[in-house]
């Protein structure tokens, strides 16, 4: 009776029609409650949840209370941030204040994190930081996180908080800040890891919220978006949209964009949470992101429209025609130039398995190809390829189109992105990063690599790395003469992100990397395991050896999917683990 009434509390909320999501996340969020977890584990869980729900009214108030003297004396420190001929909300060049770092999503700073590189510090909670002796010669830097054959990192055994796969850390102010999915959120200095401070947050977070160097704002799935004052946590405001918030918000500026499943998007200002303008309901729920770009709010809905609303006003400029695929959730759109990228989800695939290598070969599209070592390119070339590619995709493969490259003022679709499907095992295919010379950078099904040679698994060719041409949305090769060694498979690719020349990949499975985009240069940074899958995965950062050894990363409640890159910040790298946060800096 009581994991009913607990469970079915957030539900409530969560749910929205065709958001069969919905329930899953919410029976994450209450921890251990799932019905494949162990039945003790969801006794302590749900009794905790129940306890906590019925504190939550009482703590919500009690932060109202005293929001107005909060808020009054973040003014003050608006006032004089603003005489002093600065203003707090503009984002330091050395930060990363929100997903992908800005509001256009674009995943990318000028700054560099050159290789080799080690941990800097590993965080498993406010109580238990490991910081490497080799960065520091002060008072507690003594942890040896080198990685080395048979060795593992001292770490607990258990959690009981965990990070969603798509919680990416921000930066600001030289303050980290993340939020984990039992209803917390943590102020983290970045230099050494301390917990500044810790904050109640109703309902956990999926995604990362904004912050500058004033306030904090996070979403959550209850959602509600509140915010702290980020030196000390101070509680400052908190709003309700109604029904779950399964994205990150975007910040321009003092204003805070925010999307939810009621179908809305709303407006609030930063600095008092007040809001400036709610959008008509669009139709169906938005479980995806949005970026804002060229005065307007892009987001997709999962009647699998895209919609271009007024930045200042919320009014409805334009919508598109029904893109294909099955939803927008873990994706969101990125603003570049003249265009808006949006990414769906394809029909429902194992891996994507051999669905391009029918056309990349030459044959009749609809024919069964399975792996076929001898199996080469039907095409000469590359412009030859993409014209097969992209005439499958604008015929009978038109199901399997899942990158949009609309026209930023009408939401048009000019031409087809010849991409090919990528991804899979319930992930869908990844969202561009912008690179240094300003292009969006996609993977692409091909018989030609350029900095992938080939696949390592559901492919008989390659899924490489290239840019967009943005005006006729052909591939621009990267080709600097020699591969990367780089391991990919058509189900486990990675999220990218971008600093100066860099190219950083990451997924929670397999790790993180870097790729040199000029000479191809790569390098491996982390994976959880040294040995595991049938696999090596030696890399400077490795917590545990893995197959064969009983050492085991701390054990957490279950966490929900997603795929986001690391953030480069204050001269370092960021991300987090299911288990931690991690920093990373280059190994003097």
């Amino acid at each position: 009776m009581n994991h009913c009434r607990v469970v079915a509390w957030p539900i409530g909320r969560i749910f929205t029609s065709f958001s069969v999501v919905g329930i899953v996340v919410a029976c994450i969020a209450c921890g251990d409650c799932l019905p494949w977890g162990p039945f003790d584990d969801s006794v302590a869980q749900a009794t905790e949840a129940e306890s906590y729900i019925n504190r939550a009214a009482d703590i919500i108030s009690a932060r109202r209370e005293s929001h107005s003297f909060a808020a009054a004396e973040l003014a003050l420190q608006e006032q004089a941030a603003s005489q002093a001929g600065r203003t707090s909300h503009g984002a330091n060049q050395a930060d990363w204040p929100q997903f992908q770092q800005n509001a256009q999503r674009h995943g990318h700073v000028p700054h560099e994190v050159s290789p080799p590189h080690r941990a800097r510090w590993i965080w498993f909670g406010p109580e238990y930081v490991l910081r490497n002796r080799e960065s520091k010669h002060a008072p507690g830097w003594d942890a040896d996180l080198r990685s080395e054959e048979g060795r593992s990192l001292p770490m607990p055994k258990s959690l009981p908080f965990c990070f969603a796969d798509s919680m990416q850390p921000i930066c600001a102010a030289g303050r980290l800040f993340v939020g984990d999915c039992q209803g917390k959120v943590y102020a983290l200095d970045s230099d050494d890891g301390r917990t500044l401070w810790t904050a109640d947050n109703p309902g956990g977070s999926l995604w990362p919220g904004v912050a500058t160097d004033t306030v904090v704002a996070f979403p959550s799935i209850l959602g509600y978006v509140t915010a702290w004052r980020a030196s000390d946590g101070q509680f400052l405001w908190q709003f309700d949209t109604g029904k779950s918030i399964t994205s990150a918000p975007a910040l321009v500026g003092n204003t805070i964009y925010v999307a939810s499943q009621s179908g809305r998007v709303h407006a609030l200002r930063l600095s008092d949470g007040k809001e400036l303008w709610r959008s008509e309901d669009l139709g169906a729920p938005v479980q995806g992101g949005l970026c804002v770009a060229n005065g307007k709010v892009y987001v997709g809905t999962e009647a699998m429209e895209a919609v271009a609303l007024n930045a200042n006003t919320g009014k409805i400029l334009a919508r598109s025609e029904k893109l294909m695929g099955q939803s927008f959730r873990l994706v969101w759109p990125v603003a570049v130039a003249d265009r808006v990228i949006f990414t769906a989800v394809p029909i429902i695939c194992v891996g994507s398995e051999y669905v391009n290598d029918p056309v990349i070969a030459g044959r009749d599209p609809k024919s069964n190809v399975g792996w076929d070592p001898e199996l080469k390119p039907g095409y000469p070339d590359v412009k030859s390829e993409q014209v097969a590619l992209r005439r499958w995709l604008s015929g009978d493969g038109k199901v399997w189109q899942t990158h949009y490259a609309l026209r930023a003022d009408n939401l048009k679709q000019d031409y087809v992105i010849a991409t090919g499907v990528t991804e899979g095992c319930g992930m869908p295919p990844n969202p561009p990063a912008i690179d240094h010379k300003g292009r969006p950078l996609l993977w692409w099904a091909s018989g030609y690599g350029t900095i992938i040679r080939k696949c390592g698994f559901g492919t008989n060719f390659t899924t490489d790395i290239s840019a967009l041409d943005l005006q006729t949305g052909d591939r621009i090769l990267i080709d600097n003469g020699r591969y990367a060694d780089q391991t990919t498979e058509t189900d486990n690719l990675y999220a990218m992100s971008t600093g100066g020349k860099y190219l950083y990949l990451r997924q929670n499975f397999r790790g993180t990397s870097v790729i040199n985009l000029e000479t191809s240069e790569h390098h491996r940074i982390s994976a959880i395991y040294r040995r595991w899958d049938g696999g090596g995965w030696q890399s400077p950062i490795n917590y545990a050896q893995g197959d064969g050894d009983n050492v085991r990363v701390p054990r957490t409640p279950p966490a929900p999917s997603g795929r986001v890159a690391p953030i480069i910040a204050e001269g370092r790298l960021y991300f987090t683990e299911n288990f931690c946060v991690t920093c990373v800096e280059t190994a003097k």
